[in-house]
């Protein structure tokens, strides 16, 4: 849709993808999509999503900052 700065969060997009999964509720399609973070997971499975990728490079970047945030805390 041409938003590069804000991707998948602008608001277009997300009213498109809204709109996308009421369609798919509306005619008995199952909608998947693809999320970065369990809060990512549980917003589009509650959007109706009935499966889901997990980005896996956000999961294993997610977990390594919060090792290096938790040992900064210690030291």
């Amino acid at each position: 849709m041409g938003f590069k700065a804000e991707g998948p969060g602008h608001p277009e997009v997300q009213l498109a993808i809204n709109e996308l999964f009421e369609m798919g509720k509306e005619e008995g399609f199952k909608i998947g999509t693809v999320a970065a973070n369990s809060a990512g997971v549980r917003k589009v499975f509650e959007s109706g999503a009935c499966y889901i990728g997990i980005t896996g490079t956000s999961v294993i970047s997610n977990a390594l900052e919060q090792v290096v945030s938790e040992t900064i805390k210690v030291n």
